[in-house]
Formats: C-alpha cells, structure tokens, sequence
C-alpha cells in the first residue's frame, strides 16, 4: 500500500529522497499541458498540480482510496493508440513486474511526439507497493526507453541524501531523525548530484 505524500508524518519527515523528488514534481508537473495520463497515482497527490493540462485521467490498480478514476494494469492500458500528449508515473516503475511492457503500452497511447514522464529510486530501500521487483540504473532507463527519440535522464540526489535515507529507513526508531531530511529543500543541497550513486531519477521520454 502506498504511502500518502498529504500526510503530515510525510511533510514533516519525510525521506530526502521525497523531498528532492518533491522539487522536482512541483516544477514540472505545473508546465504540463494537453491530454494527461496518470499511472499509478495511489492516493492522487498530482492532479491539482496539473492545473495547465486540457484533461487528466488519473488510473491505479486499485482504488483503495476513492480517489482513483479508473482502474487499469499498467502493463495493458485500455486506451486507443495516439491518446494522450503526457503519461506520468511517478516512483511506478519498480513496482511493475514487466517494466518493458508497461513502458510498451506507454509509447502506443501516446500521441505523435508525446511525453513519457516518470521518476524511479535507484539507491533507495525495497518497498512494496503491493511489490517492489528492480533499480535500474541509467543505462537500463536507457535499454528500456529505446524505442523513444528523445530521452533525458537526471539524476535525483547523491550519496548524502542516499547515506541519510539508508540510516532514517532502517527502523522506526529511526524516523524522527528525518526531519533533518529538510535540508534538502534548500537550493544548494538539492543540486547536489553524483553520478553513479543517485538516489533516483527523473525521466522525460519523447515520442
């Protein structure tokens, strides 16, 4: 079951992973526009931030949280080919059994140079959500966007938000030391990037 990001316990300590991830969510998702659909939303925290998209169709597995539109498997999307000019998923990925697959069905329902928009953790602790299957790491975005012309892959965070996760997320004992997790909301810090130790990535894949 996944998390809910409204939460309190969330905003106020959250993982730095999140709260990088976060940043970057904020920025993008207000630019987004045209035929929107939305991938494994859980309890739907990005349909107010895509306030510049002409329609938004928010889908998950299940709808355990009333919040759902339509409920759909990523790996068989129930839409016509060329439907919709941006896909997001946000932190979908790792859960997906058939990533290639999913990422199949993305390409077919976008329209002629649509937008995939997706993040994935990298060096960050299994969850499942109900499962947690991989990490690829950026050369396996790349084997798995192949059929896309257009790829940029950014990395989220390095090895001190990945140091700090790794000890907050290792018992509940642990959890109150997040909040120091916040640091990362200043500027400096959330630029600060490494290569082969991210904690994550952000994707945008065009058609």
């Amino acid at each position: 079951m996944p998390s809910n990001p409204k939460s309190m316990l969330r905003k106020v300590l959250p993982t730095a992973h999140r709260v990088l991830l976060e940043k970057i969510i904020q920025k993008k998702l207000s630019n987004v526009r045209g035929k929107v659909l939305v991938i494994g939303a859980g309890h739907d925290p990005y349909r107010n931030m895509l306030s510049s998209a002409s329609s938004v169709i928010v889908t998950d597995i299940s709808d355990n949280y009333g919040t759902i539109d339509v409920v759909v498997d990523a790996h068989q999307l129930p839409y016509k080919d060329g439907s919709f000019d941006t896909i997001i998923a946000i932190e979908v990925i790792e859960h997906l059994h058939t990533p290639s697959k999913a990422i199949n069905e993305c390409y077919r329902v976008l329209s002629e140079n649509g937008t995939l928009v997706c993040s994935i953790p990298f060096m960050f602790h299994v969850h499942g959500d109900p499962n947690d299957y991989q990490r690829l790491t950026k050369q396996g975005i790349v084997k798995l966007t192949v059929d896309f012309k257009e790829v940029n892959i950014h990395e989220i965070g390095g090895r001190l938000a990945v140091a700090l996760d790794i000890i907050t997320t290792s018992s509940k004992i642990m959890v109150p030391f997040r909040i120091i997790n916040n640091i990362f909301r200043l500027s400096l810090l959330s630029k600060l990037k490494i290569n082969d130790c991210a904690s994550g990535y952000w994707i945008e894949a065009k058609k």
